[in-house]
């Protein structure tokens, strides 16, 4: 997913968490690294809501609800949720 394809509010399921060490390189996690995301799973919620867009530090905040708070991701941690018909 590119960052400007993400919207407030859309539904993202995470498939890694990435994060940005001291010495500046990237380190890719498990998704379940993701606070937000292991609690989401854990009430039988399959995605995120995306709640913040920080353009000038290429990174999205997901939240269990739509509200502030929860967990930075990377566009490319994040992919669209498709909910099953």
């Amino acid at each position: 997913m590119f960052i400007e394809d993400i919207k407030i509010g859309m539904k993202v399921v995470p498939i890694s968490k990435t994060i940005i060490l001291n010495n500046g390189e990237p380190s890719v996690r498990p998704a379940n690294s993701s606070v937000a995301y292991r609690v989401a799973l854990s009430e039988g919620q399959e995605y995120l809501y995306v709640v913040a867009v920080d353009i000038r530090r290429e990174r999205i905040l997901c939240n269990i609800r739509e509200a502030r708070g929860g967990d930075y991701f990377k566009e490319y941690d994040l992919e669209p949720w498709v909910e099953n018909s």
